[in-house]
């Protein structure tokens, strides 16, 4: 399964703080599913990471930062939904998915693998741990 995570109010919260309870999230994401996290973000639409970086630099606690490290950029040009790969399964992790990218997931029948990521990562990270362990 891929793991895409979007970074303002996924990551950071909508202040630019690291989001509540995110190293549970990350170390259980990364538990999970190691090798097929992507980032699905604005700051990392033109498959570098190099704006991302800069973007989170001095907000996370260090071991987040060695987690952030491991996520694997991605490329679209309009929508979000252009990097997703729709032949696998997946669990998008974002605050706020355009209406257009909404309907494309129901189009494809996954609306239900996007995670609407409100205030912080604690419910989330029960669920995850619950469902796939």
């Amino acid at each position: 399964m891929n793991i895409y995570l979007d970074i303002d109010g996924v990551i950071l919260t909508k202040q630019g703080d690291q989001m509540p309870y995110l190293q549970e999230f990350l170390s259980t994401i990364f538990d999970l599913f190691p090798t097929k996290v992507y980032w699905l973000t604005t700051h990392c639409k033109d498959g570098t990471t190099n704006w991302l970086f800069k973007h989170i630099d001095g907000k996370l606690d260090p071991i987040n930062e060695k987690f952030i490290m491991r996520v694997k950029p991605t490329k679209w040009d309009t929508l979000k939904t252009e990097a997703i790969d729709f032949t696998k399964d997946f669990l998008w992790f974002d605050d706020n998915v355009l209406m257009v990218e909404q309907k494309i997931l129901q189009y494809y029948k996954k609306f239900d693998s996007w995670v609407k990521v409100e205030d912080n990562l604690e419910e989330i990270t029960g669920k995850l741990k619950n469902t796939y362990r």
